[in-house]
C-alpha cells in the first residue's frame, strides 16, 4: 500500500473516531484525537452531521441542562479550527448547520454559536426555510396538549428571541430583501418603512410622492408589516416588547389611511399569532371580520377523497395559547371562543 493511501486511511479512521467521540461528548477522547490530527470539521458519510453538530446534539438533556464538559469541549473544537458556518448538504439538497442543530438543545448553545459568528440566515432551499422559520414552525405544530410541552415552549421561545436579537430572518424576508435591491427607491422606502414600523416615514413617502399603491400590493404590505417587522425591530412577543404594539398599530393605520383593506393580508391572523392584544383590539374595533381570516387548515382522507378542513381563529388560539402569559391567553380564549354545536 502506498504511503498516500495509508495516510488517507489513517485520517479517515481518526475522523470517524472523532465523530463518534463528539456524539457522546467525550472531552478527553476528543482532545486526544484532535492532537493526533483528526479534522475538527470532519463530516459523516451521509453528509448530514459534522463533528460539531454531533457534539451539539450530545448536549441535549431534556432542554434543561448540558453535561459538565460540554462548554469546555465546544471551546476546544473552535480553538482547533472548527467552522461554525460549515454547511452540510445531502444528496437531496437539504442543508444542515451547527445552528440548525442547536435549536434542539438549550438556548445558550444557540447564543454561543451566534456570538462566535454563526450565520443565522443560511437557507435550506429544499425546505424553503431558515433556522428561524424552522423554530417558528415547530411552535405552531404543537397541538393543544401544549401543557405537556411547557419546558419545550420556554426553550423554543428563548431560541427564537435570541435569533431575532442577532438579525435572523425568515426565508421569505431574505427573498424580499434580495428583490428589493432591484426596486426603485420609492418602493424600497415603502417596504423598509413597513419592515421597521416607521409610520412617519411611511406616511411621508406615500403622501409626499403622491403614490397610488396598486390594490394587489396592499395585502403584501400588510403581510410584511405584521409578519416581518418583528425581524427588523428585534422584537416578537408583545409580552416582552414595550412600545412595539403602538408602532405596529400606527403603521397599520397609515396603510389603512392610504386605502389598505386590513381584512386582507392576514393582519388579524398575525396579530393573534404574535400575541398582540392591543393590535387585535384595534383590528376588531375598525371592523376587521374574524370570519374572513385565513387561518390555514389541514386535509384528511374521506372515502378516498382529500377534503380540506379550514381552521378558525378559535382553533388557532387553542393551539397557540402556550406561548402567551396567562392574561394574554385568557384574552384570546374569551375573544375567540369555540363555537358549540346546537343540540337538536
Amino acid at each position: 500500500m502506498r504511503k498516500k493511501d495509508t495516510d488517507s486511511t489513517i485520517q479517515e479512521k481518526l475522523d470517524a473516531e472523532l465523530l463518534a467521540a463528539c456524539s457522546h461528548g467525550k472531552y478527553s477522547e476528543i482532545k486526544r484525537l484532535l492532537n493526533d490530527g483528526a479534522n475538527p470539521n470532519a463530516v459523516a458519510d451521509d453528509n448530514w452531521d459534522s463533528a460539531l453538530t454531533e457534539l451539539i446534539l450530545s448536549s441535549e438533556y431534556a432542554y434543561g441542562r448540558v453535561h459538565k464538559a460540554f462548554w469546555k469541549t465546544l471551546d476546544l473544537m473552535l480553538e482547533r479550527g472548527c467552522d461554525v458556518n460549515l454547511v452540510l448538504e445531502t444528496a437531496d439538497g437539504h442543508v444542515n448547520t451547527a445552528l440548525f442543530s442547536a435549536q434542539y438543545t438549550i438556548p445558550e448553545v444557540t447564543a454561543y454559536l451566534l456570538d462566535h459568528g454563526a450565520d443565522p440566515n443560511v437557507v435550506d432551499m429544499v425546505a424553503n426555510w431558515t433556522v428561524l422559520d424552522e423554530v417558528e414552525f415547530r411552535q405552531i405544530s404543537i397541538d393543544d396538549d401544549w401543557e405537556e410541552f411547557q419546558e419545550y415552549w420556554n426553550s423554543n421561545i428563548r431560541i427564537q428571541q435570541t435569533l431575532l436579537d442577532h438579525g435572523a430572518h425568515r426565508e421569505s424576508t431574505l427573498a424580499c430583501m434580495e428583490k428589493s435591491k432591484h426596486w426603485r427607491k420609492v418602493k424600497r422606502n415603502v417596504y423598509n418603512a413597513c419592515w421597521n414600523l416607521d409610520a412617519r416615514m411611511l406616511d411621508m413617502t406615500l403622501t409626499g410622492k403622491g403614490i397610488q399603491l396598486p390594490q394587489k400590493s396592499l395585502p403584501f404590505l400588510v403581510c410584511e408589516t405584521m409578519e416581518t417587522a418583528a425581524e427588523f425591530t428585534q422584537r416578537f412577543f408583545v409580552d416582552d416588547a414595550a412600545g412595539y404594539e403602538k408602532r405596529l398599530i400606527e403603521t397599520l393605520e397609515i396603510l389603512r389611511k392610504h386605502g389598505c383593506d386590513l381584512d386582507k393580508g392576514g393582519a388579524l391572523y398575525y396579530a393573534v399569532r404574535g400575541g398582540y392584544v392591543e393590535t387585535t383590539r384595534y383590528l376588531l374595533d375598525i371592523g376587521v371580520d374574524p370570519d374572513k381570516c385565513d387561518c390555514g387548515g389541514c386535509s384528511s382522507d374521506v372515502h378516498g377523497k382529500q377534503e380540506f378542513h379550514p381552521y378558525t381563529l378559535a382553533d388557532r388560539v387553542l393551539a397557540w395559547r402556550g406561548r402567551w402569559k396567562k392574561e394574554t391567553a385568557r384574552f384570546f380564549l374569551k375573544t375567540f371562543p369555540m363555537k358549540t354545536k346546537k343540540s337538536g
